[in-house]
């Protein structure tokens, strides 16, 4: 990915299951300008990989959604609210970690 990716500003990877952990740390690593990224049913992304997009693009990202992404908790997402600042969606439906009491 490296270079190629610093001005990338969308990225939508809904229902890559093959993408792992490994791909979204890389991604982040080398994308400080996300503001969208769709990475719904992703079904092997788990807490590592929103804490490094958070690390990594917690002023320019805007988008995030996280649907049906089983392994996600709501310690990866309490990480990514409070640093996050610019972040106004944040897609969480079906990710059974997280208890609907805890969605606004």
């Amino acid at each position: 990915l490296g270079m190629r990716t610093r001005r990338l500003k969308t990225l939508i990877l809904s229902g890559c299951q093959r993408i792992t952990d490994a791909s979204i740390t890389s991604l982040a690593r080398s994308s400080p300008s996300l503001r969208c990224l769709r990475l719904a049913r992703c079904f092997r992304i788990t807490d590592a990989s929103v804490i490094r997009v958070a690390a990594s693009s917690m002023h320019s990202l805007q988008t995030l959604s996280l649907t049906g992404c089983p392994l996600i908790s709501v310690d990866a997402v309490s990480q990514l609210l409070t640093r996050c600042k610019s972040l106004h969606v944040l897609a969480l439906d079906s990710c059974s970690q997280i208890p609907r009491s805890r969605v606004l």
